[in-house]
C-alpha cells in the first residue's frame, strides 16, 4: 500500500469520490447498527433488506475507489471472492459423466438403487389400476450443488458480506473513521446488552420483538448469537480503551513527570495503583462501564460456548496487547475491577444461579456426550462423498441428513463453521478459506512485531476474531447472521488501516504549555499522504464477482422470502387449529397474489409452501364435513382427514372399510380432490430440485392419489428411506402411509431399517404396524409383520411380545411372537450382556416373563435372582422371588426375601401381612399379582 512516490489526482476526482463516500458511510453504519435488531437477520425476509443496501454501499465505494485509483484487494478479500466464485460454479450444469463421477447427489442416487428396485417390484405386483394422467418426478439438475437454488440464494448473502468487507476498507481508512466505527460498535453493543439484560429480569418474559424464544436476547432468536455480536462490542471497547491510554501517555510531558521512588514491592504496587486511579477519567470510566455491562450480558445469555469463547478471547487479548512491562499492573488492575463489577451486577440481577446451573452442564456435554455433538461431527467426516467435492453453499444441513445413524443426536449440533466450509466447498474451498484466515492472522502478527498493539481496531479484531472463531467450533453457521455484517466492517477497517503510517504509532504531540513556544522553532512536518494505486482491473474484477453473485441469486433469494411469508401465515393456522376464519388455509389461498405465484412457479421452496397450504386446506375441509358415519370417533375423524390418509385410500384398492368410506367421501368433494392434485404437482416440482430434501418427497406421499408413475413413486420411496434416518417420526409416518395404502413390503422395509438403527424404538414401531394393518388381518399375519421389522435379537423379540401381552385383545399376537423363541438362547443373551458389564434388570425380567409363560419355575428363580442383583433396590422383584421360593417349598429363603422387600418399602402393608403369614401358617393364602 505504501508508494515510493507521491502522485496527485485531479481536484474534481477527489471531490466526487468524497461525495460518493459520505452516503455510503452512513448506509454502512446504519446496517451495522440495525443488523442485530431485525430478528438477528437470520430470516430471508430480514436479509432482503440488508443485501440490497450492502450492494448500494459497495457500488458507491467501488466508484469512489476507482476515481481515486485505489486498490481494494488483499489476500483475505481474494480468498472470500474465490469462495464466492466457487459457489457460483457449483450451480452450473455439468455433463452426465462428470456429474456421476464427482457429485454428492450422484453418490446418494447410487445408494438408493437397491431400494428402488425392491420398491418397484413390490409396486408392480399390486393389483390396482394405473393412472391415466400420471405425474412423473423429473430428474434433478446435474450440478455440483445438491440444491442449486439454495446455493444461489446463499451466494447472494455471502456476496453482501464480501461487499461489506471491501467497502469498510475503502470508506473507513483514516484514523477518524476508525474511531467512528469503533464508537458505533460500542454504542450498538451497549444498547443490545441493556435490552437483553432488561429482558432477562423482566417478570412477564418481555421481549423486544413479538416472536417466541426459549432464552433471553430474543432479537437474536438464539442465545448463541448474542455473545458473538457482543464480543464485537467488547473488542471495540478494549480497542478504544487502549487507544485512549496511549493518547494520554503521549500527551504527558515526561520531562516534568515526577515519579517517587519505591523501596519495596508493596510500595511499587501502591504507587502503580495510585497512578491507575489518577489516570482514570470520564472516557476510561465509560469504557470500563460499557465493557462490564456487555460482559454481564454475555453471561446472562447463558451460551456455554459463547461464555467460554469470550473468556479465552480475553486471555488471548491480554497476552497479545501487553507490550510494556510498566503497563502490566495497570492492566491487571483494570481487569480485576471489571471482573468484580461483572460478578456484583450478575448477583444483583439474580442471574448467578441460572448461570452456574448452565455452566455445570459443560462437563456433561464434553465427557458424557449426552447430546451427541462429537458423534454428529464424526458422521460428517465419515462421509467423504459429501466433503470431497463439496455439496454447495447453504446445503450443509441437507447433506448431513443421510449420514445420521441415530435420531437421538440433536440435528443442529452439526453446526461447526469449519466443518461446514469443508462440506459445502470441499477440500479445495476449505484450503482457500484457511489461506485467507491464515493471512489475517499473519497481518495481526505483523502489527505485533511492528509495535502497533495500541491501535484501536487491532485490539478489537484480536478479541472479536478469537471469540467468534472459537465459538464457531460449536455454534455458528454460514447463513448470514447479524454478526457477519459488523465483523466484516471491523475486519475491513482493520486491514486497510494496518497499512497506514499512523496506525498504532505514537502521535507527534507536545504539551500544551510548551507547544506554542516550540511551534516556531521546531515545525512539525506534515505526513505525506499515500499515493493512489493504479490497480483498476482487480477492483473491477471484484465488483463483477459481487454483482454477478447478487444478481444471479436475487430471484432465488426473493423466492425464499415469499415462501417464508407463506410459512409464517401457515404457522398461524396451525396455532389456531384452523377454527378461526381469519387464520385458515382457505384464507391464505384466497390472498395469494397470482402474479407473484406465477413469478416463482419453478421455485422449490415456494412450491413446497403452497403445496403444504393446499394439504392443510384439505385437512380442514374434510374435518368440518357433516357426512362422516356416526361410528367414526373424533380422533379417527381427525386422523382420516389428513392428506396422507386420503392419498392412501386412493392407492389401497379395496382397502379397509374406513378407507373405502373416506375415498367415497372425497370423491364427492371435487374441490378438495382438486386441491390434493394441485398439491401433488407442487410437491413433484419441489422434489425435482434436491433429492436430499425429504420435505417435498414426504409431501408427494401425502398427495399421491395414485397419480404418480410407478417409477416415480418407487424412486420417491427409496430417497425417503435413505434420506431420513435422522428422524424419529418421518420413517414411521411414511411406513404407516405405505401400510394404509396396502403397500406392505414398502412399509415393513421402512420400519425394519429404522428399528435396526434404533432398537429402542422397536415397540413403538410395532404398535404403528398393528395400528395401520387392516382390522380383519389374522393374528398370525400381524405377528409375522412385526417379526419382519425386528433385528436378529431374541431379547428384542421377547420385549415386544411382553408389551403386547399387556394390551387388551393382543395376547394372541404376544403368544405368536414368543412361540418360536428358544428360552436357553434368551438366557444366554442376557448372560452375555451381564458378562460385558451391561447388566440390567430389564433383560432378566424378560427371561422371567417367558419362563413364566412356559411354567419353568427354576428358570424364573434364576432370572429374578440376576434381576435383583442388577437392581438390588427393587422391592417388587424381591417379593416375586419370595413367592417363587415358597412355591418350591423353601420357606427360609422366602422369608429372607420378603424381609428385605419390607425394609425397602416399610410403608407397604401387603409385604408385612405376607411376612406374618409365612412365619405363622403352614399354608399361605393366595397372593395378588399386584400389591
Amino acid at each position: 500500500m505504501n508508494a515510493k512516490e507521491i502522485t496527485t489526482l485531479p481536484p474534481w476526482s477527489e471531490r466526487l469520490a468524497e461525495i460518493l463516500f459520505w452516503p455510503a458511510r452512513i448506509l454502512l453504519l446504519a446496517i451495522v447498527v440495525a443488523s442485530p435488531w431485525y430478528y438477528g437477520s437470520v430470516t430471508w425476509e430480514a436479509q432482503s433488506y440488508f443485501v440490497p443496501i450492502a450492494a448500494v454501499v459497495f457500488m458507491l465505494a467501488i466508484a469512489g475507489a476507482t476515481l481515486r485509483r485505489e486498490s481494494v484487494g488483499n489476500p483475505l478479500v481474494w480468498s472470500v471472492a474465490a469462495l464466492l466464485v466457487l459457489a457460483m460454479l457449483q450451480t452450473v450444469r455439468m455433463p452426465e459423466w462428470l456429474w456421476q463421477t464427482v457429485s454428492s447427489s450422484a453418490a446418494f442416487e447410487r445408494s438408493t438403487v437397491e431400494a428402488y428396485n425392491e420398491f418397484q417390484a413390490a409396486l408392480s405386483s399390486k393389483e390396482i389400476a394405473a393412472p391415466t394422467d400420471a405425474i412423473e418426478v423429473q430428474a434433478i439438475p446435474r450440478t455440483l450443488s445438491i440444491h442449486w437454488v439454495q446455493t444461489r440464494a446463499s451466494a447472494a448473502t455471502f456476496a453482501a458480506a464480501l461487499a461489506c468487507l471491501i467497502s469498510a476498507g475503502v470508506l473507513f481508512k483514516t484514523r477518524t473513521w476508525e474511531l467512528v466505527v469503533l464508537c458505533v460498535l460500542v454504542a450498538g453493543g451497549l444498547a443490545f446488552a441493556m435490552v437483553g439484560l432488561l429482558q432477562s429480569v423482566a417478570w412477564n418474559k418481555w421481549t423486544l420483538l413479538p416472536m417466541p424464544t426459549s432464552s433471553y436476547f430474543a432479537t437474536f432468536v438464539s442465545r448463541n448469537s448474542a455473545p458473538q455480536y457482543l464480543s464485537i462490542g467488547l473488542g471495540a471497547v478494549f480497542g478504544l480503551l487502549a487507544w485512549w491510554s496511549s493518547i494520554k501517555s503521549d500527551g504527558a510531558d515526561k520531562k516534568y513527570y515526577v515519579r517517587y521512588p519505591a523501596v519495596n514491592a508493596v510500595a511499587r504496587l501502591r504507587r502503580r495503583m495510585e497512578e491507575l486511579l489518577t489516570d482514570l477519567d470520564a472516557v476510561s470510566l465509560l469504557c470500563i462501564f460499557s465493557a462490564t455491562l456487555m460482559f454481564v450480558a454475555v453471561l446472562a445469555a447463558s451460551s456455554r460456548g459463547g461464555i467460554l469463547a469470550c473468556f479465552a478471547a480475553s486471555i488471548l487479548t491480554l497476552c497479545v496487547s501487553l507490550g510494556a512491562k510498566q503497563s502490566y499492573v495497570r492492566t491487571v488492575g483494570l481487569v480485576t475491577v471489571m471482573a468484580c463489577g461483572a460478578l456484583l451486577l450478575l448477583t444483583t440481577l439474580e442471574l448467578d444461579t441460572a448461570l452456574l446451573n448452565r455452566m455445570d452442564s459443560v462437563n456433561e456435554e464434553a465427557y458424557e456426550l449426552d447430546n451427541g455433538r462429537f458423534l454428529v461431527w464424526q458422521m460428517l467426516l465419515g462421509a467423504p462423498w459429501i466433503w470431497l467435492p463439496g455439496c454447495g453453499l447453504g446445503n450443509f444441513h441437507f447433506a448431513i441428513l443421510p449420514t445420521y445413524v441415530e435420531p437421538t443426536a440433536w440435528f443442529y449440533h452439526a453446526e461447526n463453521i469449519y466443518l461446514e466450509v469443508l462440506a459445502e466447498f470441499g477440500v479445495v474451498g476449505f484450503g482457500i478459506s484457511m489461506f485467507g484466515i491464515g493471512w489475517l492472522l499473519w497481518r495481526v502478527r505483523c502489527c505485533v512485531t511492528q509495535g502497533r498493539r495500541a491501535a484501536p481496531t487491532f485490539i478489537a479484531v484480536v478479541f472479536a476474531g478469537a471469540a467468534i472463531g472459537l465459538q464457531g467450533l460449536v455454534d455458528f453457521s454460514l447463513v448470514l447472521p447479524a454478526v457477519f455484517i459488523p465483523t466484516a466492517v471491523l475486519v475491513g477497517c482493520f486491514i486497510q488501516r494496518s497499512y497506514s503510517s499512523d496506525f498504532g504509532k505514537k502521535a507527534n504531540r507536545k504539551p500544551k504549555h510548551r507547544r506554542k513556544m516550540r511551534d516556531s522553532a521546531d515545525p512539525v512536518e506534515a505526513e505525506p499522504t499515500q499515493a493512489p494505486q493504479t490497480a483498476v482491473v482487480p477492483t473491477l474484477v471484484l465488483a463483477t464477482v459481487v454483482f454477478v453473485a447478487i444478481g444471479s441469486g436475487w430471484s432465488s433469494f426473493s423466492g425464499f422470502v415469499f415462501a417464508e411469508q407463506i410459512d409464517g401465515q401457515l404457522e398461524n393456522v396451525f396455532k389456531s387449529g384452523g377454527k378461526d376464519n381469519v387464520a385458515s388455509a382457505e384464507k391464505i389461498l384466497q390472498e395469494l397474489d397470482p402474479a407473484r405465484v406465477a413469478k416463482f412457479a419453478s421455485h422449490p421452496e415456494v412450491n413446497l409452501s403452497i403445496g403444504r397450504v393446499y394439504q392443510r386446506f384439505v385437512a380442514e375441509s374434510l374435518e368440518r364435513q357433516l357426512k362422516w358415519p356416526p361410528e367414526i370417533t373424533a380422533s379417527a375423524k381427525s386422523s382420516l382427514s389428513e392428506p396422507a390418509s386420503v392419498s392412501a385410500a386412493f392407492r389401497a384398492g379395496e382397502g379397509d372399510a374406513p378407507l373405502r368410506e373416506l375415498r367415497e367421501l372425497t370423491l364427492a368433494l371435487p374441490q378438495q380432490l382438486e386441491a390434493i392434485r394441485r398439491s401433488a404437482v407442487r410437491m413433484s416440482a419441489a422434489a425435482s430440485v434436491c433429492n436430499f430434501d425429504w420435505r417435498g418427497q414426504w409431501g408427494l406421499v401425502r398427495s399421491d392419489l395414485n397419480i404418480l408413475t410407478l417409477e416415480s413413486r418407487a424412486r420417491n420411496y427409496a430417497r425417503l428411506l435413505h434420506g431420513t434416518p435422522h428422524s424419529a417420526s418421518i420413517p414411521a409416518r411414511v411406513g404407516g402411509a405405505a401400510l394404509m395404502a396396502n403397500e406392505k413390503a414398502i412399509g415393513i422395509r421402512f420400519f425394519h431399517d429404522f428399528v435396526e438403527r434404533v432398537p429402542s424404538r422397536a415397540i413403538s414401531m410395532a404398535a404403528i404396524i398393528v395400528q395401520h394393518l387392516p382390522t380383519d388381518s389374522p393374528d398370525i399375519e400381524v405377528a409375522r409383520g412385526i417379526e419382519s421389522i425386528l433385528p436378529n435379537s431374541t431379547l428384542l423379540r421377547v420385549e415386544v411380545a411382553e408389551y403386547f401381552s399387556r394390551l387388551p385383545g393382543r395376547d394372541p399376537i404376544a403368544r405368536q411372537l414368543a412361540a418360536g423363541v428358544d428360552l436357553e438362547q434368551l438366557t444366554s443373551e442376557a448372560k452375555t450382556l451381564s458378562d460385558n458389564g451391561e447388566a440390567n434388570s430389564k433383560s432378566w425380567l424378560l427371561v422371567y416373563w417367558l419362563a413364566k409363560t412356559r411354567s419353568d419355575t427354576p428358570t424364573q428363580i434364576d432370572a429374578l435372582k440376576n434381576a435383583v442383583t442388577a437392581d438390588p433396590m427393587n422391592h417388587a422383584m424381591r417379593f416375586d422371588l419370595a413367592r417363587l421360593y415358597w412355591e418350591l417349598g423353601d420357606r427360609a429363603e422366602a422369608v429372607q426375601q420378603v424381609e428385605r422387600a419390607s425394609r425397602l418399602a416399610p410403608e407397604s402393608r401387603p409385604y408385612k401381612e405376607f411376612l406374618e403369614s409365612l412365619r405363622s401358617a403352614e399354608t399361605i393364602p393366595a397372593i395378588p399379582e399386584k400389591l
